[in-house]
C-alpha cells in the first residue's frame, strides 16, 4: 500500500521534450488534477502569422515557405504550411496561417519572432499600403475615405485631399486599392488637422 502511494506521487512525461512552464514548487501541496508542468516537443516548431484576403488565395496546404528568426541573424529555415483558417477574423479580416518547421538542433525556441517570406504575385507587388492614421473621412460623405497627398511645387508643397478605396487591413496598415499610386507622398501624421490646400513642408519620408 505504501508503494502504491509513492507511485501515485510520481509524474511521468508522456513525451520526450523540454519543460517550458512549471506551475508547482518542491514541497507544494497541490490538488488532484493540477497541471504541474507544461512540456513541449521542440524538434519541430510552428510559426503562426496572418495574411489578408488578397494573399490567402495563393497559399496552399503543404506549400514550402522560407523563414528567418530575428534572434538568429543570417540563418534561414524552411517549413510547410499545415493550417489555413477557413474564415478571416471578423475584426481584422486576417486569415491565420500555421507553418511547421523542422528544428532538430533546437536552435529555434518557442516565443521567438519570425519573419516569413511569401512569394509575391504581380498584383500584390503593385499594391500600396499606408498607415491607418493617414486615412480620413471624405468631407460631406460619411461613408467615403480619403487621405492627403503632397503636391510638390519646387521646395514647397500643398496638401491635396485624395478620395481612396480601401482593401484589407493588416495590423496598423491598410491596402489602398484605388486613389494613389507608388511614389505618392502621403501625410501619415496629423491628417485630421490638415485643411486641403494648406502649405506643408516634408521633414521626413518613410522608406
Amino acid at each position: 500500500e505504501t508503494e502504491i502511494s509513492v507511485h501515485d506521487t510520481m509524474l511521468k512525461a508522456p513525451l520526450d521534450g523540454v519543460i517550458v512552464k512549471r506551475n508547482v514548487e518542491l514541497g507544494s501541496l497541490v490538488a488532484a488534477g493540477t497541471v504541474a508542468f507544461v512540456l513541449a516537443d521542440t524538434t519541430s516548431i510552428k510559426v503562426v502569422f496572418g495574411v489578408p484576403d488578397l494573399s490567402v488565395d495563393r497559399l496552399r496546404l503543404g506549400q514550402v515557405v522560407a523563414m528567418a528568426a530575428e534572434a538568429i541573424p543570417g540563418a534561414g529555415f524552411q517549413g510547410r504550411i499545415t493550417k489555413i483558417d477557413p474564415s478571416a477574423d471578423p475584426n481584422s479580416r486576417i486569415f491565420q496561417i500555421e507553418v511547421e518547421i523542422p528544428n532538430p538542433d533546437q536552435s529555434l525556441k518557442p516565443g521567438m519572432i519570425a519573419v516569413v517570406a511569401l512569394k509575391e504575385t504581380p498584383e500584390s507587388a503593385d499594391q500600396v499600403a499606408v498607415p491607418l492614421s493617414a486615412i480620413v473621412r471624405t468631407p460631406g460623405n460619411h461613408t467615403g475615405y480619403a487621405l492627403y497627398v503632397v503636391d510638390r511645387q519646387g521646395d514647397k508643397g500643398r496638401a491635396v485631399l485624395r478620395p481612396v478605396k480601401l482593401g484589407p487591413v493588416s495590423g496598423n496598415m491598410v491596402v489602398v486599392t484605388d486613389g494613389i499610386k507608388p511614389g505618392d507622398s502621403v501625410i501619415i501624421k496629423g491628417a485630421t488637422l490638415i485643411v486641403e490646400g494648406e502649405e506643408v513642408r516634408v521633414v521626413r519620408e518613410a522608406g
